[in-house]
C-alpha cells in the first residue's frame, strides 16, 4: 500500500489552511480599513453638524 495518497491529502490540508490564513489576514485588514474609514466619516458629520442617519442635527 502506498503512502502518495495521505501525503497528497496532507499537502492539500497544508495548502488549504495556509489559503484559510491568507483570507483571514486580508479580511481582517479590510476589517480595520472600513473601521478607520467609518471613523473618518462620524467625524466629517459631527462637523458638519448631522447626525448619523444624515439629518441635520439642531
Amino acid at each position: 500500500m502506498s503512502i502518495q495518497p495521505q501525503l497528497d491529502r496532507d499537502a492539500t490540508i497544508t495548502a488549504l489552511q495556509d489559503q484559510i490564513d491568507d483570507l483571514t489576514a486580508t479580511c481582517e485588514a479590510q476589517q480595520r480599513q472600513l473601521d478607520a474609514q467609518q471613523r473618518l466619516i462620524n467625524q466629517l458629520a459631527t462637523r458638519m453638524g448631522l447626525h448619523q442617519d444624515g439629518s441635520a442635527g439642531r
